[in-house]
């Protein structure tokens, strides 16, 4: 993995020390961002373009290259039957037409990919989790880059590490 920052942030870890780690860097309020050599897909599935955007925006502040957007289920599950996704965020609202959640149909067609669940605040409660058994994690609506890069980190090791 390479780090790459803002030109302000880069003069002051130089300032501080040629060798500084990054770590020391983020913890003074350095603006780094991370950038992945390798080819990371990500899926976002969203019924509001508005959110679809942000995510997308985000994620690639946080380094990931691909992006793609699907606005609702049907076209997530043709997605992930055509293409190979390093991650998937998902709003926990989004159903396919029989009823069943977008999470458990993606987990019937990948097992191994990691599900971010995404949902409003007052929507984020233990029935809710209880409803998405298989998602990796969850994140609520709004949402920040730093805090779509803590969840990356968590679940997603390969591409925010």
């Amino acid at each position: 993995m390479t780090y790459s920052c803002t030109r302000p942030a880069r003069d002051r870890i130089h300032a501080i020390g040629p060798m500084v780690p990054i770590q020391i860097a983020k913890r003074r309020g350095l603006l780094v961002r991370m950038r992945q050599d390798m080819n990371v897909k990500i899926l976002v599935a969203d019924t509001s373009s508005k959110v679809r955007k942000n995510f997308t925006r985000s994620l690639k502040e946080i380094g990931v290259q691909s992006v793609v957007e699907a606005a609702d289920a049907n076209t997530a599950i043709n997605l992930l039957g055509q293409e190979q996704f390093n991650a998937v965020l998902a709003d926990g609202k989004i159903e396919i037409e029989s009823g069943k959640g977008l999470v458990e149909e993606i987990r019937h067609i990948d097992s191994n990919v990691p599900i971010i669940v995404t949902a409003n605040q007052a929507e984020l409660s233990p029935a809710f989790e209880t409803k998405h058994p298989s998602a990796s994690g969850y994140l609520t609506k709004p949402f920040t880059t730093e805090s779509l890069r803590e969840k990356f980190q968590q679940l997603v090791p390969t591409i925010a590490g």
